[in-house]
Order: structure tokens, then C-alpha cells, then sequence
């Protein structure tokens, strides 16, 4: 026990030297108003308070000997009844403490303020520190062991603010979108605005298809709300959703009528050289073929819900009309064209490289056609059997419109 009232003396002593250097080398003594002033972040109605405090002037307003007297009082009090080392050890919460106000006392804003605006009342506050609190002393107690009077509370009239000034991110915002529709993408970037780190937030970017619709909100990479994290810089947002409709997507063709003139007779003219090319290769005799004539075309596009690589076909339907020993006879041919799209720019664009006809396989049974004269054609006696094969097969996965007329 002896070793631990040593200690205890050495400490206090320590304690009140310090002190007493501390407070005998500050300055001239000064109200404990003009010690802590309130500063505003923000623009009005959207300002936050920001306390500022002078701590040595505060701390120069204290009685040296008492508080340090008083530190000591609290010490023994701490540590009474324990064995010399809890006592040690419980010492050591007070005597580790810089001798300061904030030994003491808190200074804090009496609640949570926003939205400040001109003409509002903050309301500061003082209170036992941590330390006391822990050991049970009250701000009376806190004021009377200092010799420190302090106010019950400080008001301050808000004043000063200035309106803040609107701008409109959304101007500046870059929008792309990418991809073909029904699945094109979107992405945004801030673009050039008069306040960093603004997020722009779009509730859909994939699956988009050209006349959706879609909400862009304004917010702030922290998460802050965005007219207060706004109003610090003097500004305001005009507004914090933007919808923007997308458009400029590449498409696929899903009616027949989408289809212009000129793409269809592009795709005839292919179709057509094509089939001639058949007739010059496989033929026995090529010069039989007395005239192919283009009737109309079969356009499929795939229902919705359905997924296939095949978005659309359009098939290019041929009359042929061949003369044989018995006289002459049609039959019918396709050459199919797949994924059409319209472009940005409303051009029809089609790869002609995926035109195919009917398929001849090594068993002419197997094959798309028919035999006649012991002569076998790739093609359909009847337009009926043509329908079935490139339609009514596929009628469940895809719609379908016809210009053909016979």
C-alpha cells in the first residue's frame, strides 16, 4: 500500500506541474462563448453546422490548482478499497489524461441539424466528459471541481446562407447504348459537371429494346443525400430523375412491311442467282428451265419468349416453269435469308451469304425435292408442301406473314 501512495503522490504532482505550466503560459483569459463559433456547410435550406473550438482559449479559463485537486479527488475516490495494483491500474485512467477543458468537459451540437435555412436557432451544449461520467459526476460537479462556469447552452441564429444555385446534371450526362434490340445495353457517364463525383443510376441496362423507357437517378458515390451533399458547394439539382427513352438500337425485323423495296429485290436477285447456279451445276439439262419467277415471300420473325439464333427468315419463293418430253410443268423453290435487321440509321440490312434453298442429301429420298421423268429436282411439286416445310414446322416458334398471292 505504501508503494501504491507514492505512486498516487507522484502522479498528482505531476499532474498539478503540468497544469499549472499549461494554464500559467496562456494568454489573456476569454469568454467561453468567444471560444466556439458555428460555421455552415451548404446553401439555405439545404446547410449543415459545423462547430469550431478554441480549446486553449477554453482551457485557459480554468483554475489550474483546482482541477488538478479535483483530478486527484476523483483518483482516490476510483480507487478506493482496492489492492495496490487495481488501484495502480484504475490510477492510470485519470493520470494518462492530457489536464485540459476536454479532461472535463464535451462541447457538442444539442442534436443532429439539416435542412438548415436563414433565421433557424443551433442550440450547442456542454456536458461532463466520458471520464467523469464513468465515475458518476454530473456538469455541476464538472464546473464546481474546475472553477469553470459554464452557460447551460449557447444559441446561434443561422444567417448568412446564400440560395444555392441550380444546375441540371442530367445535361451533361452521357448516354450510350449499344447492342441490338431486344437486347441492347446502356452506359452512362457523368460527363462535365460543376461538383465531383456524381452517380447517375439507371434502374435497367441490359435486355433494352429501342421505346423503352428508363429512369437515370442522380445520387453521390458516398451515398449522401444528393441535395445536401450538393448544397455544401452552393448548388442545387434541378431535378433527381431523369427518364430517357432509348432509341438507335440496330433491330430485328419483325413485320414483313418493315422490309423496303430495294432489300427485296436485293435478296431476289441473289436468290435468283443462286438457283441459276443450281440449275448450270446439277442439271442434265439446264436449258429445260424455261423461266423462274419470284411470287411473294414468307416472313417469319420468332415469338416472344422463344430464343433461337434465328431472329427472322424471309423466304424468297420462286414459280419455275420446265419443259420436258411430256411438255411443260411448275414446281416451287425457295431460298431462305435469315436475321434481317433495321439499322440505326432505318436501312434494312441482310446478309445475303445466309441464303440457302432446299437441301439435297446423299439419299435423293431424304432430300428436298421430287423425281419425275427419272429426273430429280430440288424443290416442291406443290406450294402447299413448300408451306409446310418452311412454315407450318416452324409455326410454333415463330409467326408468320406472306405476300405471296397465288
Amino acid at each position: 500500500m505504501k508503494n501504491y501512495k507514492i505512486l498516487l503522490k507522484i502522479a498528482a504532482v505531476s499532474v498539478i506541474i503540468a497544469t499549472l505550466f499549461c494554464f500559467c503560459s496562456c494568454g489573456k483569459k476569454t469568454d467561453v462563448k468567444n471560444a466556439i463559433t458555428v460555421e455552415y456547410n451548404g446553401s439555405e435550406n439545404h446547410a449543415k453546422p459545423v462547430l469550431n473550438i478554441n480549446y486553449d482559449e477554453l482551457d485557459d479559463l480554468m483554475n489550474a490548482k483546482k482541477s488538478a485537486k479535483y483530478l486527484k479527488k476523483l483518483a482516490k475516490e476510483a480507487t478506493k478499497g482496492m489492492d495496490q495494483y487495481e488501484a495502480a491500474f484504475e490510477a492510470m485512467d485519470f493520470y494518462e489524461e492530457d489536464i485540459s477543458f476536454k479532461t472535463f468537459f464535451t462541447v457538442d451540437f444539442a442534436k443532429e441539424y439539416s435542412e438548415l435555412k436563414n433565421g433557424d436557432e443551433v442550440v450547442v451544449e456542454f456536458n461532463p466528459s466520458s471520464l467523469l461520467e464513468r465515475h458518476g459526476q454530473t456538469l455541476k460537479d464538472a464546473e464546481k471541481g474546475t472553477g469553470l462556469s459554464l452557460p447551460k447552452e449557447i444559441k446561434y441564429k443561422v444567417e448568412g446562407l446564400e440560395k444555392a444555385k441550380t444546375f441540371d446534371a442530367f445535361k451533361n450526362m452521357n448516354v450510350s447504348v449499344s447492342g441490338v434490340s431486344p437486347n441492347g445495353k446502356l452506359e452512362i457517364s457523368s460527363g462535365d459537371q460543376p461538383i465531383e463525383d456524381l452517380k447517375f443510376i439507371a434502374d435497367k441496362t441490359e435486355g433494352l429494346k429501342n421505346g423503352d423507357k428508363v429512369v437515370i437517378t442522380l445520387s453521390c458515390y458516398n451515398g449522401e443525400d444528393i441535395y445536401e451533399y450538393c448544397a455544401r458547394e452552393g448548388l442545387a439539382p434541378e431535378k433527381d430523375t431523369f427518364t430517357y427513352e432509348v432509341s438507335g438500337l440496330a433491330s430485328y425485323v419483325s413485320k414483313l412491311s418493315e422490309i423496303d423495296e430495294k432489300t427485296t429485290e436485293k435478296m431476289r436477285k441473289e436468290a435468283r442467282e443462286d438457283f441459276l447456279a443450281y440449275v448450270a451445276r446439277d442439271w442434265n439439262n439446264p436449258d429445260s428451265m424455261v423461266k423462274a419467277e419470284a411470287i411473294g415471300e414468307y416472313f417469319l420473325t420468332l415469338k416472344e419468349g422463344n430464343d433461337s439464333s434465328d431472329k427472322n427468315y424471309v423466304f424468297v419463293i420462286f414459280k419455275v416453269t420446265v419443259s420436258d418430253d411430256e411438255g411443260s410443268f411448275n414446281y416451287y423453290y425457295y431460298t431462305r435469308f435469315s436475321n434481317l435487321m433495321i439499322m440505326p440509321d432505318g436501312s434494312i440490312s441482310v446478309d445475303l451469304s445466309t441464303a440457302n434453298g432446299p437441301e439435297k442429301r446423299f439419299f435423293l429420298s431424304d432430300s428436298e425435292g421430287f423425281e419425275r421423268n427419272d429426273l430429280f429436282y430440288l424443290g416442291f411439286e406443290k406450294l402447299d408442301s413448300l408451306f409446310s416445310k418452311c412454315v407450318t414446322q416452324k409455326i410454333d416458334e415463330y409467326s408468320y406473314e406472306s405476300s405471296i398471292k397465288e
